[in-house]
């Protein structure tokens, strides 16, 4: 007999095990204890066996995210796991359920996770809602530096410089997350590398980098404008790496700002190497109404930074 309840503080342990298991990573003490720092257990569902064993997870994460200007209550659902002798048994469907109806109660009437199945999240509700691809550029295809008015410099990792210019970002589109600062510090922040902010001539930042450059290569984690400005003079601090890489990677929305640079170079059928890797958000409504969301530039996840 299975029972269904929250995840006690008690069994983060167990909790711990299973999704090292079935994400097949193994975490660092470090990052172990800041997990266990942000446990909330009401955040946690899981079906136990009559012996107090956990089988199977769900977490339920409270966020928020900006659909046509206006901030919505949605439920994350995230770390959906079980171990192997507890698949293909109706755990994961008991649970899914059961999240649907706590998230209507709570007013989520969203919900968005990472699918590990196209199919099987489909058959919940869930649809497609954003495509993003990886972007692999040469450095002999960036833009020309460009003379901007304004400055771009580096500058300590801190939520506070950068929150605003990115709540201006994410309200103009659909299913960008509303970040608290635990997300920026746990889920954005604490990707290696530096952050790049540009101000614009009267001190007011308008757009910014995450990034690092190592084995000559500038892997951008954020790329957030504001102003045509503001990309321009990103584009041009890029340029100014051109020393110490070979190319530029980052993850971006399909309609990525750099391929009409690239098309005004006559280049655009070389400049901009489209890798493989496609990841997906999906998105379904607790309160059972179609939902249809247009896609938009989705930089925060439920589930990842």
């Amino acid at each position: 007999m299975m029972t269904l309840r929250n995840v006690r503080e008690n069994e983060f342990d167990d909790l711990m095990a299973l999704w090292q298991f079935a994400f097949q990573i193994q975490m660092p003490p470090e990052r172990v204890e800041k997990e266990r720092e942000s446990f909330r257990a009401d955040n946690h569902w899981g079906l136990f066996d009559e012996n107090g064993r956990l089988l199977t997870n769900l977490s339920i994460l409270p966020l928020e995210v900006w659909i046509h200007g206006v901030r919505m209550k949605m439920g994350g659902v995230a770390s959906v796991s079980s171990w192997p002798d507890a698949r293909r048994q109706g755990g994961v469907t008991k649970l899914l359920h059961h999240a649907l109806r706590k998230m209507r109660e709570a007013g989520q009437t969203i919900s968005m996770l990472h699918p590990f199945s196209v199919p099987f999240y489909r058959k919940y509700g869930y649809e497609l809602t954003v495509t993003r691809k990886q972007y692999t550029i040469e450095t002999k295809h960036f833009p020309p530096r460009a003379d901007v008015p304004g400055t771009v410099a580096i500058v300590p990792k801190r939520s506070e410089l950068l929150n605003d210019v990115y709540e201006q970002y994410a309200a103009k589109y659909s299913c960008t997350l509303a970040r608290t600062d635990d997300w920026w510090e746990r889920k954005v922040l604490s990707k290696p590398g530096v952050a790049a902010l540009y101000r614009n001539p009267d001190g007011i930042a308008e757009g910014y980098l995450l990034y690092e450059a190592a084995d000559r290569k500038m892997r951008i984690h954020e790329w957030v404008h504001t102003t045509e400005t503001a990309r321009a003079a990103l584009w041009s601090f890029i340029g100014n790496h051109d020393s110490m890489i070979d190319q530029l990677v980052m993850m971006a929305r399909r309609t990525m700002t750099c391929l009409s640079c690239c098309r005004s170079r006559g280049s655009s059928k070389s400049c901009c190497l489209i890798s493989c890797r496609v990841s997906w958000m999906w998105s379904g409504s607790s309160s059972r109404i179609p939902l249809r969301l247009p896609s938009g530039g989705c930089i925060g996840d439920p589930g990842r930074g």
